[in-house]
């Protein structure tokens, strides 16, 4: 059909091939007004509707576009998650991500976040050396490029150190914060001497000299029971005074030597009631290195001493004089 040509504000010109399928086209050119009931009743006529075959035929082409639509979707969908599923499995993403790290930090130090001091704090006794080896730190290089749990791990496994702090002060600071183990006592083990700390742990770095008047300590898993007994030593600093060493005697009980002569044997339950007892001996002068080789408290209300021989027979004599 050709379209419609208007030919004045009140006139159109309507020219109409035949169809098959719909009403003969008209012979003639009828002029008529816009609004009139025929022009309106022509405009909205049924006659101008395609058959109902034409209808199916576009909603069926219209199913045949949204099934084409869908297979393309899903096979893009597919496509995408192989290309991710690849990718992943390649590492590329991983790749671009270390990539833009690495570049970024080493932009950061070009700019002016590099290392130029390192702060140590809390160092006594273990070596600077050791210290500095475990933080593995360059000056002049990019401080973000350091990891800073890392550095703290590393400097745990020094036998010295108990706790670290380590943290980046931009735009050039490293600040290491570090708390040492405090040695209470000397283990004896194979010939060898090892520090051990106030929470039974075994220090293995080389001994300063300082530390070598602390007790020693003997015995199998002595270091992990030695901080109790300290700690109940501390309250009778008169033993404290005269102590030598502490003796492990078969996982069960203490032995303690004083004055590097004297056995005592300390019981297995009643610890300290056992040492009120022995500093209450010592204060009254019953017991003197050079009279006495051990003193048995492992029973509650009896003291056994053994004496040297020249204390018994002094001690023979005295009791046959008062005879």
């Amino acid at each position: 059909m050709r379209q419609l040509k208007a030919k004045s504000s009140n006139q159109i010109e309507r020219i109409s091939a035949p169809m098959r399928g719909t009403h003969p086209a008209r012979s003639r050119i009828k002029n008529k007004s816009f609004f009139s009931t025929e022009a309106l009743l022509d405009r909205f006529s049924f006659a101008n509707v395609k058959p109902k075959q034409n209808q199916t035929e576009r909603i069926r082409a219209k199913r045949n576009r949204s099934q084409v639509l869908s297979w393309f979707i899903a096979a893009t969908l597919i496509a995408l998650t192989v290309a991710i599923a690849v990718s992943v499995a390649f590492g590329l993403p991983q790749k671009l991500y270390i990539s833009t790290k690495d570049r970024l930090i080493l932009f950061s130090g070009q700019v002016g976040l590099d290392v130029r001091d390192v702060f140590v704090e809390g160092r006594k006794n273990a070596s600077l050396d050791i210290v500095m080896s475990a933080v593995q730190v360059a000056t002049k290089t990019p401080i973000l490029l350091y990891d800073i749990e890392a550095i703290r791990d590393n400097l745990l496994k020094i036998d010295w150190i108990k706790t670290a702090i380590v943290q980046r002060r931009l735009p050039n600071l490293l600040y290491i914060r570090i708390i040492e183990r405090e040695p209470i006592a000397l283990w004896q083990q194979k010939g060898k001497h090892l520090l051990v700390d106030k929470e039974g742990v075994v220090i293995k770095s080389p001994i300063r000299e300082v530390f070598s008047t602390l007790p020693l300590v003997a015995g199998i898993n002595a270091p992990a029971h030695t901080p109790k007994l300290v700690e109940l030593l501390h309250k009778f600093p008169t033993v404290m005074k005269h102590l030598t060493a502490m003796i492990r005697i078969r996982e069960r009980r203490w032995d303690l030597t004083l004055d590097k002569t004297i056995v005592i044997k300390l019981p297995e339950e009643g610890l300290e009631d056992a040492l009120a007892r022995l500093s209450k001996l010592i204060d009254a002068r019953k017991i003197i290195a050079d009279d006495v080789l051990s003193v048995d408290l492992r029973l509650p209300k009896q003291v056994i001493m053994r004496l040297t021989p020249e204390a018994a027979v002094r001690v023979k004599i005295r009791g046959k004089e008062k005879v």
